[in-house]
């Protein structure tokens, strides 16, 4: 092709190829390179926005249970998901120094010395979704908002008097935003409530065949202006 041998031509198809290459590169320099933190597994992020509000609940809960064992109760739930906020309650009321049982109260230590409790809970909302699946800029990386929730309404009972000593409730949130590309190492196969819907529109399908319209217009503008150079 005689065109691809003249100079001029030459420089304006390298200049063109260079900022299609530029573009290209585009989304990996502005992607998403985080502060350096580990990056919380969809479970984890449950984890984390359990403990915050079991955190919340104790804090608020009266000391009036002198060294009393605490009965905890679940008297609704929202599915599969319950267990991680429940193993999370209990590890926090443990380190926190709290005796805790899951025994009825009427077949555990209600005669002994020591006071005792029923913490009885209901879990309103626990949920993780992918809120918003997005780019910077047309061009820019792939990103995903996450946000993991918890809504918890607990009633502190008098195992002896059966009188409501407390009440209390949490409602907590937890978001963040990471690469769309860490999306399958932050999932677990094992669990469907770590792998919400990633409802999204891909733009891809209309930008790759711009894009490649795009580069055949500018050569074939290129060659024109060659001919009519010359």
């Amino acid at each position: 092709m005689r065109f691809l041998r003249n100079h001029r031509t030459l420089s304006k198809v390298s200049c063109f190829l260079c900022l299609v290459a530029i573009l290209a590169a585009i989304p990996a320099a502005i992607s998403p390179q985080g502060s350096g933190d580990k990056i919380l597994s969809n479970y984890e992020l449950l984890e984390k926005v359990s403990a915050s509000a079991v955190r919340e609940l104790m804090e608020n809960m009266p000391m009036t249970l002198d060294g009393g064992v605490v009965f905890l109760k679940k008297v609704r739930g929202v599915g599969e998901i319950d267990f991680v906020f429940e193993n999370v309650m209990y590890e926090e009321m443990k380190d926190a120094g709290i005796r805790i049982s899951v025994t009825d109260p009427q077949y555990g230590i209600t005669n002994s010395n020591s006071k005792s409790y029923k913490l009885s809970y209901q879990i309103v909302r626990m949920s993780l979704k992918y809120t918003k699946i997005s780019r910077n800029y047309w061009v820019g990386a792939k990103e995903v908002d996450r946000a993991a929730e918890v809504d918890v309404f607990v009633q502190l009972i008098d195992v002896a008097t059966g009188d409501v000593v407390w009440v209390g409730d949490a409602n907590k949130r937890e978001k963040n935003v990471i690469a769309y590309s860490l999306l399958d190492s932050v999932e677990d196969e094992e669990y469907a409530f770590c792998k919400p819907p990633r409802n999204e529109f891909r733009w891809s399908r209309l930008i790759e065949p711009l894009a490649v319209a795009g580069i055949i217009t500018g050569l074939v503008f290129l060659f024109f202006s060659n001919q009519s150079e010359e």
